[in-house]
């Protein structure tokens, strides 16, 4: 119950220098797992207008074909020269579309280029044409992995950083308690004598002391104790507010990915049906039963569900990387 017997400033400022390696090294992983993250959203945002790329200029090769025999109809006179220029026009249409998300890919090359790059450090090239159709996704979902992600929440870097603040807050209050103990000192000294001299200075010479002392009204050491165990108190209710925070964000990202898969189901129900009905369209006009203005409409409409189809895909591949970071183990990967 002495002052200084099991602890004092130096033994709490060593063990408190332990602590703030290890917050460092949580903080980091915090960042790493941040910075992984936003990486990795970006290289998905240049998939997804690539691959939107992809689909409407192939589209755009088709029209281009069809373009040339509906010029050898107007020609021959088997169709009245505004079908070809209505056919023109919902081409331009396209094109314009095609420009725009051109535009958006490389924008989003450009900032990929930050992230996207060698062990060297150097810049990696981006096939901006031929995306690929698998980027051997790691972040899949399942039943068993969200169990992992769930129980990857408890061990959050957020809440190890503030765990170990509250450590270092405790090893503070336990020194401004121990500063309010009395003190008890014992000394001991010995002393002899070297070489020759009078018989009274040979021999061992021992002595002891002891002191004791209590302190009276230590203001300051009072004052300090109360502001910790203030600060204690504090950091237990940001604690509990982080974890439901994190939870929270956990299972909105759990909503929106179950939402995710769902609307990736009926974005790719809707595309087959939108090229479906095109195909059955462009039949119904060769055979004069249709005319340009529904047949540029059924185009577009597959346009826009093809679109929108690889949209949802996408949406689903950043739901899943939601639910990796929210849980920071993205950092795992990283390694």
């Amino acid at each position: 119950l002495l002052k200084n017997r099991e602890l004092d400033k130096r033994r709490t400022e060593l063990a408190n220098a332990g602590l703030a390696t290890s917050q460092w090294q949580a903080l980091a992983t915090s960042l790493i797992n941040d910075f992984v993250y936003k990486g990795i959203s970006e290289y998905v945002a240049w998939y997804e207008s690539a691959l939107q790329v992809k689909a409407v200029t192939e589209l755009l090769n088709t029209a281009a074909e069809r373009e040339k025999a509906l010029v050898t109809r107007v020609e021959k006179g088997d169709l009245a020269n505004v079908v070809l220029t209505e056919f023109k026009a919902n081409i331009l249409q396209q094109r314009l579309l095609l420009a725009e998300l051109k535009q958006k890919r490389d924008a989003h090359a450009q900032m990929l280029s930050f992230y996207w790059r060698s062990p060297k450090g150097d810049m990696l090239a981006l096939d901006q044409a031929n995306p690929p159709n698998d980027i051997n996704w790691p972040f899949w979902v399942g039943n068993g992995q969200l169990m992992t992600l769930r129980n990857a929440l408890r061990n959050h870097p957020e809440l190890d950083v503030m765990k170990l603040e509250q450590q270092v807050v405790k090893n503070k209050a336990a020194l401004a308690s121990n500063a309010l103990l009395p003190k008890l000192d014992l000394n001991a000294s010995v002393a002899r004598d070297i070489g020759s001299g009078p018989s009274n200075l040979e021999g061992t010479e021992t002595k002891v002391g002891l002191s004791f002392s209590y302190p009276l009204g230590n203001r300051k050491a009072k004052a300090e104790q109360a502001q910790l165990q203030s600060k204690q108190r504090e950091l237990e209710h940001k604690l509990s507010s982080t974890e439901q925070a994190i939870a929270q964000r956990f299972e909105q990202a759990l909503v929106y990915w179950g939402q995710a898969k769902d609307i990736v189901e009926l974005q790719s129900e809707n595309a087959a049906l939108a090229k479906t009905l095109s195909k059955v369209e462009k039949t119904r006009f060769d055979a004069g039963d249709s005319d340009m203005f529904v047949l540029n409409a059924r185009a577009q409409n597959e346009i826009k569900a093809q679109i929108k189809e690889i949209k949802a895909r996408v949406d689903l591949l950043k739901a899943e990387l939601t639910l990796y970071k929210e849980a920071a183990m993205l950092y795992s990967f990283n390694n």
